[in-house]
């Protein structure tokens, strides 16, 4: 078996390696979770029992996603829009969990009032558009066209073709 010059020196520099390097914070995120726990609102929550903080979190989340979930309705599944749309608010709710102290499993509330928030977004919009339409179509036939909105501004349906200017 023939060595490898310098084999040695690489697999000594890769066993000296340091695992907490994963778990520190960059700098930045602790100086903005610094300042988001020094707001009135967070530290108002913070002495609150954790029930209290829960319900806080999720409402909040849930408020955040709903018009997020508006904006999914009109983008093309795993598009990029679709992911801002999905994700954009999990920075800032993640950032209040730890202001707020929350333990890890802390997780699974954020993570359903976020899903809950999409689809109640979601449905919002699509009722919206659907009510909006059906005022067209009404508006239409009163002025005696025969004509159709409905195909025009009706509601987005996985799997429908998408009507022209709605980004879908």
């Amino acid at each position: 078996m023939r060595r490898v010059p310098g084999f040695d020196k690489a697999l000594e520099a890769c066993l000296r390696w340091d695992p907490s390097a994963l778990t520190r914070c960059p700098p930045a995120v602790v100086a903005v979770r610094a300042a988001l726990a020094r707001t009135p609102p967070v530290r108002a929550l913070r002495p609150q029992p954790l029930s209290a903080r829960f319900l806080a979190v999720a409402v909040l989340n849930l408020g955040l996603n709903t018009p997020l979930g508006a904006a999914r309705a009109h983008t093309r599944k795993f598009s990029a829009e679709w992911l801002v749309a999905v994700h954009a608010s999990v920075p800032f709710i993640a950032l209040l969990r730890k202001a707020l102290l929350m333990p890890p499993y802390a997780l699974l509330v954020t993570v359903a009032a976020a899903v809950l928030g999409q689809a109640a977004g979601g449905r919002l919009e699509l009722a919206r558009l659907d009510r909006a339409a059906k005022k067209e179509q009404a508006l239409a036939a009163a002025r005696g066209s025969r004509r159709s909105t409905r195909r025009r501004m009706g509601p987005l349906v996985r799997g429908q073709a998408a009507p022209r200017g709605l980004g879908r």
